[in-house]
């Protein structure tokens, strides 16, 4: 049986604190801690120390290059759930690679640190999404995602989601400016976006030659504008 480098405990709390105790899976951020036991010191924990790259050879993303020291280091491990780290290891975790894995934790700590402190983000209200001048997917023209509150509901992150697709290239988002709200709604949208793996580049505020209403995304340029509602 091949020798395994695997992570000691000191690796893996450190691992699960630096995420904040959720999933790195971008998808999921599922809590993984919570108080249980019959003691009023014993805590419930579901989260897992994977590997990036595999503790032992054959496994998935196995680096033949790396040290045995390397292997069992904070650098090569993420924390996930058990669901996520089952996931990733699936055909010989060719569907995640070390790349992808990696930019999930880096995102995952960053926002743990940002959200240090701060009191949850309260979303409500709905709205209908109408996609204007579209056939055969965001490929075909423009998408107006339409009038929406200016507030990151359930409904509005799951059409960005859809229709916003992880591409090679950065996707841009604009505010116009001079508008404070449509920047801070565009910043939301950035932060939010940036925590589900889409690469972006930084938000900013930009003059256009003609109104801009509303939340409009061109596929064509991978660019997001943020206008006013009205």
């Amino acid at each position: 049986m091949a020798h395994r480098d695997d992570f000691s405990q000191s690796v893996k709390d450190a691992l699960a604190k630096r995420a904040g105790f959720l999933c790195s899976n971008p998808d999921c951020l599922v809590k993984l801690v919570s108080s249980g036991g019959d003691s009023d010191h014993s805590t419930i924990s579901l989260g897992v120390a994977a590997h990036i790259c595999a503790a032992a050879p054959g496994g998935p993303r196995y680096d033949s290059e790396m040290s045995r020291e390397e292997r069992a280091s904070i650098q090569n491990a993420i924390f996930l759930c058990p669901t996520c780290a089952t996931l990733i290891d699936k055909n010989n975790g060719s569907d995640y690679p070390g790349e992808l894995l990696r930019y999930w934790k880096s995102v995952r700590e960053l926002n743990a640190k940002q959200e240090l402190a701060k009191p949850p983000t309260k979303t409500e209200s709905t709205f209908s999404v109408t996609s204007y001048g579209q056939v055969g997917g965001i490929t075909a023209g423009q998408v107006n995602i339409g009038p929406v509150p200016r507030i990151l509901t359930s409904e509005l992150k799951n059409q960005l989601l859809k229709e916003i697709p992880v591409l090679g290239r950065p996707l841009e988002i604009h505010a116009v400016l001079g508008d404070e709200e449509c920047y801070r709604f565009g910043k939301q949208i950035h932060d939010f976006l940036a925590q589900h793996g889409r690469v972006l580049q930084p938000m900013s505020q930009s003059m256009f030659d003609r109104p801009q209403k509303g939340l409009v995304y061109n596929p064509d340029v991978h660019r997001i504008v943020v206008g006013p509602e009205s």
